[in-house]
C-alpha cells in the first residue's frame, strides 16, 4: 500500500468528475484542464483522505484506493 501525506500531489479516480471532463470535450471541443488533481491536506485514521483540487480550491474526502500520486 502506497503512503499518502499532507502536501502529495495527486489525482482522484471520481466517475462524476471523469463525466465533467467528458461533457466538457464535447461541449468546447477541446481538452479541458484536469478537474481531478489535487493536493492531500489530511489523512484521517479511517483511511479517507482529504484533497483541495487545483482548479477552483475545492475539496472532497476519498478513500485510500480513489487516490494515487501524481508523477
Amino acid at each position: 500500500m502506497t503512503a499518502f501525506s499532507p502536501g502529495d500531489h495527486v489525482e482522484v479516480t471520481d466517475v462524476g468528475l471523469a463525466a465533467l471532463r467528458d461533457f466538457c470535450r464535447v461541449a468546447f471541443r477541446r481538452e479541458p484542464e484536469p478537474n481531478h488533481h489535487g493536493v492531500i491536506t489530511e489523512v484521517r485514521p479511517d483511511g479517507q483522505i482529504v484533497v483541495v483540487f487545483d482548479d477552483d480550491g475545492s475539496s472532497s474526502t476519498y478513500p485510500i484506493d480513489q487516490v494515487k500520486h501524481l508523477p
